[in-house]
């Protein structure tokens, strides 16, 4: 607690009496007479503090029986709410006689101590008392608190006492239950659902149970139904950020549920359970599969309420949503799904008529059509017929005078179903129905009530001009959907709600690109392209990377004021954790919320004055400067009409559709997905050509079940896309007259992140011959991303180059202490700081990372699939340092390079957001490294510390920028021969010796390479090598 200072008191005169009597208060009386024990009394056995209160006796006013009373004249209200509750009941000093039943308030005054409000001390005197009383009360009281707090905090007294009668004593104090319980009523009326909760919870902390029970049991019950209609609000909550709206959703729910029970509140129980369903549904954090097992569970416990008997709308209600979730299955469970949910919506039109339920019958038709759009049993054609009949007739009840969301969902649903008939039907007035009834859509769902929806619409309508070839048209819609997407991302404020938006938009930029270049606006298309790639990367970098010199002091003062409360707020906790979100997490979202808004208006402000500032993307100029000498920027543009790979050569000062735009017009974002997953489950029509194998994904996944498929899919898959995606690219630079070795900046879409391209390949003279052969080949996250890199390694820099090394700290690594020992042997020792085995924990890394140009581990590492947030490496005692923490703390000023030789740690997370890059490689360049090298598989252990070798040879020693390091290592590593293992592996044994403990692995690798014809290549297989990439400049 704080120490408040008040005014010295002086005597006027002569001392004042402390005894005075008075035969019409005796209660007053009585305290004037204990008054002169005050220095014998006790503060009731507390922990030492300021509350104080000593014993009363008296007789009753009704009957003159002997009663006695503790009176509590100090009162800490932070030491004890309990006192300051029976203030605000009014119970306070109240006392029953046992004889005849007579209730007392015992009338006395009191001091209250206020830690953290001003001014700190409450004198509330005794009601009917002289003001000359009152002045003895309030020093006898101040006489007491010296002796509670010592006299030298007393002395420091210089302010500090207000005056409040008993009558507004708990007004004051905000626990009047009395006034709380009429806003209470005031609020439920109008409907402020937020202020009833917290006036409730309020009440119940004044409100003991057993002094009233029926009032506490309604203001608890009016608590919790309050938490259930706020559960209704933010899952009904057209703006803001979906994903903390549904977070908040289910927390207040599980509030709700904490009162309402299925025996005493059955009804209010499952309405609950209900709305818990609809937010599980809707649920962006978490597992996706995990939220739907969680909303079916809260259908089904609302529906040991509602049957059809007692409650049959609700009952219908529950049906559909069950059969919503069977909507949602995937894989080969999938048809089976689909037919239940189709039972599931007929069941429901039971109840739901369209004419004593009209809204219902509307609602459940769209989602009956929507089901029969998905179906795989029957006749696709069929299917899609019987969906626009069930949506026709649901327009005949959902007008748009009486039901408009309803009508303009219906019209958007009515574009699906005719959209997917163009795709299955050549030809027929399909596709110019499907731009009609969106439009339809588009005359409820504006960007001003309906953003998200807008968004959504405007998406689909740019689809549909780019199949009818209408470019302009659908580069309008492409315009106004990525306008809506930025007020969506703007409002958003946590990590994943960021990430949902930026998911929503996919592939609307690589859409509207294309649309550029048909119409003859090259120029436009490239710096369009990029402006949809890794857009929260993007913003953290330019954030972090951020000129200010060019603004005001007063603009470069704000700016940093408000990035660094931002960054505070961040690094606070990670949201979207859990089953639940707790009430401080809550707080913490709307502070982040307030602060990302504050930013935003910042650099608006700024952009008005000064367009230059954080521009949305990089202009032409700059992008095209990226193109790295004598070799050739490469940006594939992927849509589901073909696609188009910009190739700029360095050194051009515009780009034309005819010279650098290769036109891949078979390849469509259809064959990426098959490529990545193979022919996709349950759905009819002809597969694509590509994809024979299962997919990238199905092999890397079930690697270690069958890692001969996993070899194969490496091979095919490295071939494929040589035949699809890099021959037109490789006779293009060839015209272009990039020569042999030559660098590439390969930035690549979405799922083709996790493929090596550099491994692409097609057979010359009998032989494979990969890309890695023909170019120096590096990767990056965006232009933007690079465009930073190349600025960071621009800075001057005359700091000695110098290692930190993690290496091997679970100690299962064998080669792992080796590859160290050479490293540290390129750096020399005051140069190269090695954590091995239990050493490398952590918090010993970010304490050792200031200064150190080089990043260096050797360890486990992982991709988390469900939540790439929590991906990282394994250090010492299998403590994981996660993307998380690395986005937050280390210092990478001086680091010219993170080498993550570890597995996995070159994915990144393709589900939700594939353009953003989200993985170890972008948390280390936002961190502030300008490459990084990393891998995209599990990799072997000895090959690994060999590549390793090789590559800080050729870069330290021969002075090899990383990604040409990168290649030479590769290649030599593909090109070495067992005669040289043997050797190598040899001298290895002798420097161990016998009786170390790596030395039996050592040797059974040397047993191998023995067996083998001295001149075959162990290491020829990309497996071995292909795994590497490097990211940045």
């Amino acid at each position: 607690m704080g120490i408040y200072k008040l005014h010295k008191q002086r005597k006027k005169g002569g001392s004042r009496s402390r005894h005075g009597k008075s035969s019409r208060q005796p209660i007053n009386e009585a305290y004037e007479n204990e008054a002169q024990h005050m220095s014998e009394a006790t503060n009731d056995g507390c922990r030492p503090g300021r509350s104080w209160a000593h014993q009363i006796h008296f007789s009753c006013p009704g009957c003159g029986f002997a009663l006695t009373l503790k009176a509590w004249v100090l009162v800490d209200v932070d030491e004890r709410p309990d006192l300051v509750g029976q203030i605000g009941r009014g119970t306070l000093h109240a006392v029953t006689c046992a004889q005849c039943g007579k209730s007392t308030q015992v009338d006395v005054p009191m001091l209250l101590f206020r830690a953290d409000a001003s001014p700190p001390l409450l004198f509330s005197p005794s009601r009917q008392t002289s003001q000359e009383r009152e002045s003895l009360q309030l020093r006898e009281l101040l006489f007491r608190l010296q002796g509670q707090e010592e006299t030298r905090w007393v002395n420091e007294f210089t302010f500090g006492i207000q005056g409040v009668k008993r009558d507004r004593l708990a007004a004051v104090l905000g626990v009047d239950l009395r006034a709380i319980l009429l806003d209470l009523a005031r609020w439920e009326k109008a409907g402020e659902w937020e202020r009833v909760a917290a006036l409730a919870e309020k009440a119940l902390g004044i409100l003991r149970r057993e002094e009233d029970p029926a009032m506490w049991t309604v203001i608890r019950e009016g608590w919790a139904g309050a938490h259930s209609e706020l559960a209704v609000q933010y899952i009904e909550q057209p703006r803001g950020e979906k994903a903390d709206n549904i977070e908040r959703a289910i927390y207040h729910g599980r509030q709700a549920l904490t009162v309402f029970t299925e025996e005493k509140s059955p009804d209010l129980w499952a309405i609950v359970h209900h709305n818990l369903a609809i937010a599980y549904l809707n649920r962006i954090v978490e597992n996706r599969e995990d939220n739907l097992k969680e909303a079916a569970v809260h259908h089904r416990m609302a529906l040991q309420v509602y049957t059809i008997d007692s409650h049959p709308k609700d009952w219908a209600i529950e049906m559909e949503g069950l059969a919503n979730l069977c909507c949602e299955g995937s894989g080969r469970d999938r048809p089976g799904l689909l037919e239940e949910a189709i039972r599931g919506f007929e069941l429901a039109l039971q109840v739901h008529t369209p004419t004593a339920m009209p809204r219902e019958y509307a609602r459940t038709m769209n989602n009956l059509a929507l089901a029969y759009c998905a179906r795989v049993e029957g006749d696709g054609e069929q299917n899609l017929h019987h969906a626009v009949d069930c949506l026709t007739d649901a327009l005949k009840v959902a007008d748009r005078k009486t039901y408009p969301e309803e009508w303009a969902a219906t019209h958007g649903n009515l574009t699906k179903a005719y959209e997917a008939l163009y795709r299955i039907v050549e030809g027929g007035p399909s596709l110019e129905k499907a731009i009609f009834h969106c439009r339809q859509a588009l005359e409820v769902f504006t960007v001003e009530r309906f953003p998200a929806r807008y968004r959504q619409c405007r998406r689909t309508l740019a689809l549909l001009y780019f199949y009818t070839g209408d470019w302009k048209e659908a580069h309008t819609a492409c315009t106004d959907a990525i306008e809506a997407d930025r007020i969506l991302l703007s409002a958003a404020y946590t990590e994943f709600g960021r990430r949902a938006e930026v998911a929503e938009t996919r592939n609307i930029y690589q859409i509207d690109a294309y649309c550029l270049l048909k119409l003859k606006q090259a120029d436009e298309a490239l710096p369009r392209l990029e402006q949809g790639k890794t857009q929260l990367l993007n913003e953290s970098l330019s954030l972090s990377e951020l000129d200010l010199l060019a603004l005001s002091e007063a603009q470069q003062s704000s700016v940093r004021k408000a990035r660094e409360t931002l960054h505070e707020i961040e690094t606070s906790g990670r949201l979207g954790q859990g089953m639940t979100v707790p009430v401080v997490e809550i707080e913490r979202a709307e502070a982040l919320r307030q602060a990302r808004r504050h930013l935003n208006s910042i650099v608006e402000n700024i952009r008005a004055e000064n367009p230059a500032f954080m521009p949305h993307g990089l202009d032409l100029p700059v992008l095209l400067s990226l193109a790295p000498g004598g070799g050739a920027l490469v940006m594939p543009c992927i849509t589901p009409q073909g696609s188009i790979v910009f190739v700029v050569p360095h050194g051009v000062s515009g780009i034309t559709e005819k010279e650098h735009c290769v036109p891949l017009d078979s390849f469509t974002d259809k064959d990426e997905t098959v490529l990545l997953f193979g022919p996709m489950v349950g759905k009819k029509g002809p597969e694509s050509s590509i994809g024979k194998s299962g997919g990238w994904m199905p092999a890397y996944l079930n690697r270690s079940a069958d890692p001969g498929k996993w070899l194969d899919t490496i091979e095919h898959t490295g071939h494929e896309l040589w035949k699809s995606v890099f021959e037109p690219v490789h006779k293009r630079l060839a015209a272009l007259g990039i020569a042999e070795g030559a660098p590439l900046l390969l930035i690549v879409p979405g799922g083709l992140n996790l493929l090596p391209l550099h491994a692409a390949w097609r057979e010359v003279d009998g032989r494979k011959r990969y890309v890695l052969d023909d170019y120096t080949v590096s990767y990056g996250p965006s232009c933007y991303a690079c465009h930073v890199s190349r600025c960071r390694l621009q800075r001057p820099n005359s700091q000695k180059s110098t290692m930190l090394a993690v290496m091997n700290p679970t100690d299962d690594l064998v080669f792992a202490s080796s590859e160290g020992a050479a490293i540290g042997a390129l750096f020399g020792k005051d140069a190269c700081r090695l954590l091995a085995g239990k050493e490398a924990t952590s918090d010993t890394f970010m304490r050792s990372t200031h200064g150190a140009t080089y990043l260096h581990f050797a360890c486990h590492g992982y991709y988390d699939w469900k939540n790439p947030m929590n991906s990282g490496l394994l250090l010492a005692e299998r403590e994981p340092l996660t993307l998380a923490r690395i986005l937050t703390e280390p210092d990478l000023g001086a680091t010219r390079l993170v080498v993550l030789s570890a597995c996995e740690t070159g994915l990144t997370d393709i589900s939700e957001s594939p353009d953003e890059y989200l993985g170890l490689p972008a948390s280390f360049l936002q961190a502030g490294a300008p490459g990084v090298l990393s891998t995209l598989w599990p990799v072997d252990d000895l090959s690994t510390m060999l590549l390793m070798e090789h590559f800080y040879e050729g870069h330290i020693h021969g002075g090899f920028t990383p990604a040409e390091s990168l290649r030479g290592a590769q290649l030599w590593l593909r090109d070495l021969s067992a005669d040289v293992l043997r050797r190598r592996l040899s001298e290895m044994r002798k420097q161990l010796g016998p009786d170390h403990p790596s030395a039996s692995t050592v040797g059974r690798q040397f047993r191998r390479f023995a067996e083998m014809e001295p001149e075959e290549r162990p290491f020829a297989h990309p497996y071995y090598w292909a795994g590497f990439t490097f990211a940045g400049m």
